[in-house]
């Protein structure tokens, strides 16, 4: 994976890994609260934001 002298690989590299915990830890932060309920409410808001900006 690691090239000799690539600098530019490694900064690649690095991106990937940054980009890969930045959707890990929204996942998770979408994830706290995996409640059923809380899910349906969650769907439900959306769906009316959603509704209201139709008009």
């Amino acid at each position: 994976m690691f090239m000799e002298g690539g600098k530019g690989q490694k900064l690649v590299e690095a991106r990937a890994i940054r980009d890969h915990y930045k959707s890990d830890i929204q996942m998770r932060k979408g994830l706290q609260f995996h409640h059923p309920d809380l899910v349906l409410y969650k769907i439900s808001m959306r769906m009316k934001r959603k509704r209201k900006k139709s008009y």
